[in-house]
């Protein structure tokens, strides 16, 4: 099951600071649904940005999948600190990506871990989020005459599909917070005359 406390980008944002010892890291943040879209982000940034030095980057997905890049900083020193505040932050489906023009003074591994980590961190501050809901498809089956209480104990809820046979089968989209109490109630008002599985989990 899926966390309801998480959270994504509702949309791309935009952060350069003042200038580290003449480097600087503007950084940039975006909303995405897979690996093949965070490449496509971090790729644009390179396109827009012909003079940098490095562009490091990390993403989150909401099934647990991460990735970060350092783009020859020293290791450690880039995409981890930056993949480190998409955690705090609590977001997925997103990507930062940090770009470095150098000023030619050395920051040093610390000096660095502060500046890629500041500028994400600053970034998504300024980003629009909105609240990932867990969702869960279940599948419900139960008599002709209990149809209607499954439908109205359930009216928030997306009915996918209906099925009519020796008795109806319901399957729908639910949130997966209210499932737990629905469930009561749907059995103490049916006397646990119906049935009800979980099929998978989803997001939206």
């Amino acid at each position: 099951m899926l966390e309801a406390s998480r959270f994504t980008l509702s949309a791309p944002s935009s952060f350069e600071g003042p200038a580290i010892k003449g480097s600087r890291f503007p950084a940039f943040a975006q909303r995405i649904a897979d690996e093949a879209e965070a490449a496509s982000f971090v790729r644009s940034i390179r396109e827009q940005h012909p003079g940098l030095r490095h562009c490091c980057w990390a993403y989150r997905l909401h099934d647990g999948a991460y990735r970060s890049s350092d783009d020859g900083e020293p290791g450690g020193s880039a995409g981890r600190p930056i993949l480190a505040q998409l955690e705090g932050a609590q977001l997925v489906d997103a990507c930062v990506a940090v770009v470095r023009y150098s000023g030619g003074i050395k920051l040093g591994v610390g000096g660095l871990i502060r500046a890629y980590a500041g500028a994400a961190r600053e970034v998504l501050k300024q980003a629009q989020t909105l609240a990932i809901i867990a969702k869960l498809k279940i599948e419900v089956i139960c008599a002709y005459s209990d149809q209607a209480l499954v439908e109205h104990l359930f009216r928030d809820a997306q009915i996918v599909e209906r099925l009519f046979a020796a008795s109806v089968t319901l399957r729908l989209s639910v949130a997966a917070e209210s499932l737990q109490a629905q469930e009561e109630k749907l059995q103490e008002l049916s006397a646990g005359r119906v049935m009800l599985r979980v099929l998978t989990s989803d997001v939206s």
